[in-house]
C-alpha cells in the first residue's frame, strides 16, 4: 500500500515547534523584529516590480526572473532559519549574495543584460564570472580591499561548501553538533541579521533597474526608503535623513492616484 514515511511527518512536527519558538523569540526582541521587517520589505519590493506590469522585452523578462530568484531565496532562507536549519538558510543566502551582485552589476549598464543572455556559455563564464562582477562593483564604489569577495567567501565557508568553519552552524546551545533542525537564539540572531543585511542590498539593487511614474510606484519606493532608513539607523548608526524623507513625502502627496 502506498504511503508517506512517518519519520518525515515527525520531522515536520518538530520543525513546526521550532518555528513557533523562533517567531516568539523574534516578536519579543526589537532588533530581531526589525531584521524580519527588512527581509519582508525586500521581498515585497522585489515582488512589486516583478508583477507591476507586463515585461517589455527579453531583457526585462530576464531581469524579472533574477528578481524572482532573489525573492524565492529570501523567503526560502527565512523559512529554513525559522525551522531551525541555520546552515541551510545561509546556503540559500549565499545564492542571494551572488545574484544581487549580478543585478547591481546590470543596473550600472543595462546593455550587459543583453550580452549576458545572448552570449555563448564559454563567453558567459569568461565575462560574467562572480569574481569579475565582484571586482567591478568594488572598483565602481571605490571600496578598498575586496569587500564583496570577503562576504562571498564567508558564506561559502559557513554554508556553501563543506568547510571546518561551517560546522559551527550545526552546534546547539550545549555546544554539541545537532543532526536535524534545532532552536538556538544565538544562531537565530546571527543568521537573521545577515539575511536582513543581504535583503537590503538585494531590494535596493533590483529597484535601481526600474523607472517610476505612478503614485503607487513612488509610494512603494518611499515605504522601502523609510524601512531601510530605520534599519541603517538602528544597526549602523546612520541617522535617517528626515529632511529628505519629508521632501519625498510632500512630493508624493502632490501626485494623483
Amino acid at each position: 500500500m502506498a504511503g508517506f514515511p512517518e519519520n518525515f511527518r515527525r520531522i515536520h512536527e518538530g520543525e513546526e515547534d521550532i518555528r513557533r519558538e523562533s517567531i516568539a523569540a523574534i516578536e519579543a526582541d526589537d532588533d530581531l523584529s526589525l531584521h524580519a521587517e527588512a527581509v519582508e520589505a525586500a521581498v515585497s519590493t522585489l515582488r512589486y516590480y516583478i508583477l507591476r506590469d507586463d515585461h517589455r522585452d527579453e531583457d526585462d523578462l530576464f531581469i524579472r526572473a533574477l528578481g524572482i530568484r532573489m525573492a524565492n531565496a529570501l523567503t526560502g532562507a527565512m523559512q529554513h532559519l525559522l525551522a531551525g536549519y541555520y546552515q541551510l538558510a545561509a546556503m540559500v543566502a549565499r545564492d542571494l549574495v551572488e545574484t544581487s551582485f549580478m543585478v547591481e552589476y546590470f543596473s550600472l549598464d543595462r546593455t550587459r543584460v543583453t550580452r549576458w543572455r545572448t552570449c555563448t556559455d564559454k563567453e558567459r563564464k569568461a565575462e560574467f564570472k562572480p569574481v569579475t562582477i565582484r571586482t567591478a562593483l568594488d572598483k565602481h564604489h571605490k571600496h578598498e580591499g575586496l569587500k564583496r569577495a570577503e562576504a562571498y567567501e564567508l558564506f561559502s565557508q559557513l554554508a556553501g561548501h563543506p568547510h571546518p568553519k561551517g560546522f559551527a552552524m550545526l552546534k546547539g546551545q550545549d555546544g554539541l553538533l545537532q543532526c536535524g533542525p534545532f532552536f538556538d537564539p544565538t544562531a537565530l540572531l546571527a543568521t537573521l541579521s545577515e539575511l536582513a543585511k543581504q535583503s537590503v542590498i538585494a531590494g535596493e539593487s533590483f529597484q535601481a533597474l526600474f523607472t517610476r511614474s505612478s503614485r503607487e510606484d513612488y509610494e512603494n519606493m518611499y515605504g522601502y526608503f523609510m524601512l531601510r532608513g530605520r534599519w541603517f539607523e538602528r544597526f549602523y548608526g546612520t541617522p535617517l535623513d528626515k529632511k529628505l524623507a519629508a521632501e519625498h513625502r510632500a512630493a508624493i502627496d502632490q501626485l494623483p492616484w
